[in-house]
């Protein structure tokens, strides 16, 4: 088969130029922070927990390193859901974890991931992580990069499970 020229260097160059994925990444924008803090929120707001752990303050524990922290602690002076306060800890030990209600396990920790969501599948703690495909591991919210905007997928079946109920809005925006 003959190419003509043109189209065989096209070819060539489309097969063998990589191909710039780093805006689909977290963190490849500072901005991406801001909107998982804000998605976060949007979430929160729209999800119950299990009766029976619905009471006192919201233990949210970011584990490791994540810019989100500095966001996340601005939630403790002014906002609470449904009258519980928000206490906002970041920790790199299982062992520091007390009473968690949410766990936010940014990208890079994949290896502890799978731990984690073993060690509370049966508790009604809410999994946030930065890892697309989380959700078929068990975790209860993954974010990631879509076209340069974050996104995120919400694991109804895995929530379900554990008792949260979660309203129609939250499902129309993930």
């Amino acid at each position: 088969m003959h190419f003509p020229g043109r189209i065989f260097v096209w070819l060539i160059l489309l097969f063998t130029v990589p191909i710039d994925v780093s805006g689909n990444e977290i963190g490849s924008d500072p901005k991406d922070f801001q909107s998982i803090t804000l998605s976060t929120w949007e979430i929160l707001e729209n999800i119950e927990w299990p009766a029976g752990s619905n009471d006192g303050d919201l233990n949210f524990y970011v584990l490791g390193n994540s810019p989100t922290v500095k966001y996340f602690k601005t939630w403790e002076k002014n906002r609470s859901i449904n009258g519980r306060k928000i206490k906002v800890r970041k920790t790199d030990k299982f062992t520091d974890l007390k009473k968690p209600h949410i766990l936010y396990i940014p990208a890079g920790l994949d290896d502890f991931l799978e731990h984690v969501i073993w060690q509370f599948r049966n508790q009604p703690v809410l999994i946030i992580t930065e890892n697309k495909g989380a959700i078929r591991k068990g975790a209860h919210v993954d974010f990631y990069k879509f076209h340069d905007k974050v996104r995120f997928e919400l694991g109804t079946g895995n929530l379900e499970r554990l008792g949260f109920s979660f309203t129609e809005d939250l499902i129309a925006i993930s």
